[in-house]
């Protein structure tokens, strides 16, 4: 996130760096797993080291080490080749996901005025 030049790397770079999950040894198989995918899924040149050189790939990768889930509001494209979908690499190692309003409904958030 850090290496982008949008509104949320600005943001992401005025919080202590107690707020950002550096990887540690124990996401390592998650990574190798990942990346293994990644890299034979038979995507476009680029496209697997666009995706393991994004916060995508570490998203991912830690949710499978810690057995969480992901929100994302990417739809999956699996027959997609230009481009990793975190649905898609999530689907194929074994992740759950969601977006934001299924996970919002399932948690039963009430926004109160």
């Amino acid at each position: 996130m850090l290496a982008g030049a949008d509104e949320l790397a600005t943001w992401m770079r005025q919080q202590p760096a107690s707020f950002r999950v550096a990887p540690g040894t124990a996401d390592a198989p998650s990574m190798a797993k990942v990346a293994r995918w990644a890299n034979g899924a038979g995507y476009a040149q680029g496209a697997a080291a666009t995706f393991l050189g994004s916060a995508d790939f570490f998203l991912v990768s830690q949710a499978l080490t810690l057995n969480r889930s992901v929100v994302t509001n990417e739809k999956p494209e699996p027959g997609s080749r230009k481009k990793i979908k975190i649905p898609d690499a999530c689907n194929a190692v074994g992740v759950r996901w969601t977006n934001s309003f299924q996970m919002l409904k399932q948690e039963k958030a009430r926004f109160v005025l």
